[in-house]
Formats: C-alpha cells, sequence, structure tokens
C-alpha cells in the first residue's frame, strides 16, 4: 500500500467495514468493504469519507432495498377501497389536474400532516370505523381532513352534507347543520335527520319539548 494513503483497514461504517487496500481510484484509495449480509463491494476513499461525513447508515445496497420492500408491503392495502379514499383526499387537495381540486385545495382544504404522510397512520385513526360501502366525508366542509373532522358515511349522507348544506338559523346566529351540531353538542346524523324532517328549530336543537 502506498505510504501515503492513510490505512482504513477494520473501519466501520454503517452496515460496512473496511478490509484492505486494493489500489488506486480517481477519487482517492480503493478499499475492498465487506457488507453485514456479507457481501464484498469496493469503494473508494473520497466515498467513504463522504459517507462518515453525512453520518449514513451506508451498505451494500441491501438494506436500502429492504426499506423499499417495507414501505412497499408495511399495509399490504394498495387495492383495499379505504386506500383509494386516502389516495383520492390527497389528489382532491394537492394536485391541481384532479378535476374536483377546485373545490378542495382551490379554496384551501388541506389534509393534516399524519394523514398526508401516511396511509397507516391514516388506516389507525379511521380503520376502526371502516365498513364497505361507505365513503369518506367531513363533518364540516369549510374544514380540512383530519381524525377530529372525518366519518364514514353512506353516499347519500355525503350528499346530504355538501357545501351547499343547509344553513340553520339558530338563536345563536346562522350555522351549517355541521357546525350547529357541535355547538349545541348534538349528533350530527341526528340534527340532520331533525332538520330533514322539518322538526321546530328549537327542538331540533334541543332547546324545547314542543
Amino acid at each position: 500500500m502506498d505510504k501515503r494513503v492513510k490505512d482504513l483497514s477494520g473501519l466501520k461504517f454503517g452496515f460496512l467495514t473496511v478490509l484492505r487496500y486494493t489500489g488506486r481510484h480517481k477519487r482517492g484509495a480503493l478499499w475492498a468493504v465487506k457488507c453485514v449480509c456479507g457481501k464484498e463491494i469496493s469503494l473508494p476513499s473520497g466515498d467513504i469519507a463522504k459517507s462518515l461525513q453525512r453520518k449514513r447508515q451506508a451498505s451494500c445496497g441491501c438494506k436500502r432495498n429492504e426499506t423499499i420492500g417495507r414501505r412497499n408491503t408495511k399495509h399490504a392495502m394498495s387495492f383495499h377501497p379505504a386506500y383509494r379514499a386516502w389516495d383520492a383526499m390527497r389528489a382532491r387537495c394537492y394536485r391541481p389536474s384532479h378535476a374536483a381540486w377546485k373545490n378542495y385545495g382551490g379554496r384551501g382544504i388541506k389534509v393534516c400532516e399524519r394523514w398526508r404522510i401516511s396511509f397507516a397512520s391514516f388506516w389507525e385513526d379511521m380503520g376502526p370505523t371502516w365498513q364497505p360501502g361507505l365513503t369518506l366525508e367531513r363533518v364540516d366542509n369549510s374544514q380540512g381532513y383530519s381524525p377530529s373532522n372525518c366519518v364514514w358515511a353512506t353516499y347519500t349522507q355525503q350528499l346530504n352534507n355538501t357545501r351547499s348544506n343547509t344553513v340553520l338559523e339558530t338563536p345563536d346566529g346562522p350555522m351549517t347543520v355541521a357546525n350547529a351540531a357541535r355547538h349545541y353538542k348534538i349528533n350530527y346524523g341526528t340534527l340532520l335527520y331533525r332538520v330533514k324532517q322539518q322538526w321546530p328549530m328549537l327542538r331540533a336543537l334541543n332547546l324545547s319539548t314542543t
């Protein structure tokens, strides 16, 4: 080995261990390196120094492939209706080319960070109440997608809760059904039913028994 070359034999970085000097390279000395999986590769000292500087968990490539594999298989639900609902939700909010974007992302509707970056988190929150045939609905259509503002609903229920939803004249001022349900602490579905059945407003809001 050239005396001017610093001996890196035995150096460990990430999942790799330097074995021996093997010659010269345009990016410095060339070293035989062994991965924890048993595979040997050759790396120039320049690449080794870069990995050390950036504190990378370097490997022969096997760990990168394992990570990609985990990302692709961690929920194994790519064809599940809930996954399609999650994907469509993000598309409506963040893809201007989507047909419905102007009614969602175009007017400021967003997805909470927890759901935006992870289907697994979305499923953790919404999976327990999912049933076949239900669609993802926001309780308050002026707000974004989040665990506190989303439910699974039938298609008919969702149509009843569009942006053009009925505005109720409540004792505390005009409110949508969703906002009134929260304000007066009434189940949204219960209040919506009462409104559709044309109950007197005070009675619908549990403010009167007549």
